[in-house]
């Protein structure tokens, strides 16, 4: 009998952590701030189009543009030259490089986008400086995006 209780314990603990995990993961298939910032940069990059979904990752409100987020002409230059390699059809690689906690509300996530130059082998990258603030529990919203150093 006793072995009966522990089998029924351990499957319905098993069917709650399953069903947490799907629903905390099912928000947006990302939860981590870093996770985010990538999802964002490149959306930006090969989808600009898409404002709601640029919205929804970055938790703007309606009424702002994804683009606004930039700060500086060398962000947008980066912008429009990775654009510009995408139409192109260049392959372009996006990956989180570095990831600094200021405090335990703030990340500042260096974005990497390589791509391959024209004729050379080897890999060329460009760096965005994603800024992602607490604004919930878990809630994370994008604050800024600069070129990255």
């Amino acid at each position: 009998m006793r072995t009966g209780a522990l089998a029924r314990w351990a499957k319905t603990g098993g069917v709650l952590l399953t069903l947490c995990v799907v629903v905390g993961c099912s928000r947006f298939g990302f939860s981590e701030p870093q996770d985010r910032a990538r999802e964002f940069v490149e959306t930006l990059v090969t989808a600009p189009g898409e404002l709601d979904k640029l919205r929804e990752i970055a938790r703007l409100a309606p009424e702002r543009q994804p683009e606004d987020l930039l700060e500086g002409l060398s962000a947008r230059v980066t912008l429009d030259f990775l654009r510009a390699r995408r139409s192109q059809d260049m392959a372009l690689n996006f990956a989180v490089k570095d990831m600094q906690k200021p405090d335990n509300a703030r990340r500042l996530v260096t974005i990497r986008v390589g791509y391959a130059d024209t004729g050379k082998v080897a890999e060329k990258e460009l760096l965005l400086q994603v800024s992602v603030e607490r604004s919930g529990q878990d809630d994370w919203h994008i604050t800024r995006v600069t070129a990255g150093h």
